[in-house]
């Protein structure tokens, strides 16, 4: 196997910290993106020590994606330690509970920003360098929610959740001419429960009573609960970083658009395979058969089925 420079975002949070480790633990050059430097010094030390005892090599850097010249100077940080960037994993998330209503569009963009643009901000910095190098994977971690169970009372999470699958759908097809592949992790109820995300609610909480047929708060967040505790085991989030692990050493060639992980099994399976075929069916019909060639092509080898001609 291949040894790979690995960034991999929001390396604070429980699924980051996890995915973080499970790569170091297959071989790879890990750099562990946090927030802020004084804010996580305890992780950043836990995380160094974890590395230490364990003879892996985990390399923590300071990463604010909500600014295009400090990624920048991160980006060139590991190229000067490690002379080369192989892949990224977008790991941040943040849950939401409230009634759609109820979240101002400050508070919306905020969730937006978070999930979605802080991805896009270091992938317009990083990609040209595995483009550079015509090599390299980009793995992005969504929720089955934006396919199938979606959740009610989780207006945010959701609608920035369904625009990251669209972004990374985009990026698959864009970037397989320059042999950067990317691999979608189709996660489950641990991934907005068990991955220790913040929660946040509405600050508009006289809007949010009066959203409420029973004018209760507190209930909502008790059907909440309920819902949640009926998925299954929704904690356990190796799973989740196992399937990157299986994304990153798998060859090239060979690594699958979506690995789904869900103990909840809403049936997202089945919904992203149907929209995924669609759209590349719309594709060749559009003429843009030559944009996609090279992924269906990637793609033939897992599944002889979804062989187009042009």
């Amino acid at each position: 196997m291949h040894r790979k420079v690995i960034l991999v975002t929001a390396a604070s949070r429980k699924l980051g910290c996890a995915t973080v480790k499970a790569l170091a633990h297959s071989g790879h050059m890990i750099f562990a993106a946090f927030d802020d430097a004084s804010l996580d010094a305890r992780k950043i030390s836990e995380l160094a020590e974890y590395g230490n005892e364990n003879g892996l090599d985990i390399r923590a850097v300071i990463l604010d994606t909500d600014n295009s010249e400090a990624i920048e100077l991160t980006i060139a940080q590991i190229l000067r330690d490690a002379g080369r960037l192989d892949g990224i994993v977008h790991a941040e998330h943040q849950s939401a509970l409230g009634q759609a209503e109820a979240f101002s569009d400050t508070e919306f963009a905020r969730m937006f920003d978070r999930i979605v643009l802080s991805a896009q901000r270091v992938n317009r910095i990083a990609i040209p360098h595995l483009r550079h190098r015509m090599e390299g994977i980009i793995v992005w971690i969504v929720g089955s929610t934006t396919a199938a169970g979606g959740l009610p009372y989780r207006a945010p999470y959701l609608a920035a959740m369904s625009g990251l699958d669209a972004l990374a759908r985009q990026y698959a097809h864009e970037l397989t001419a320059w042999n950067i592949e990317t691999t979608i992790i189709v996660a489950g109820p641990q991934l907005y429960v068990g991955g220790g995300p913040d929660i946040v609610s509405p600050a508009d909480v006289v809007r949010m009573i009066e959203a409420d047929p029973d004018r209760n708060t507190a209930g909502l967040v008790q059907v909440w609960n309920t819902t949640v505790d009926l998925l299954g085991d929704r904690t356990d989030l190796g799973p989740i970083a196992g399937a990157v692990v299986e994304a990153v050493d798998t060859p090239f060639g060979y690594r699958p658009l979506r690995l789904h992980v869900d103990p909840s099994r809403d049936g997202a399976d089945l919904a992203y395979a149907i929209e995924d075929r669609l759209r590349t069916e719309i594709y060749y019909r559009a003429g843009l058969g030559g944009l996609v060639q090279a992924f269906e092509q990637r793609r033939d080898i897992l599944d002889p089925a979804v062989r187009r001609s042009t």
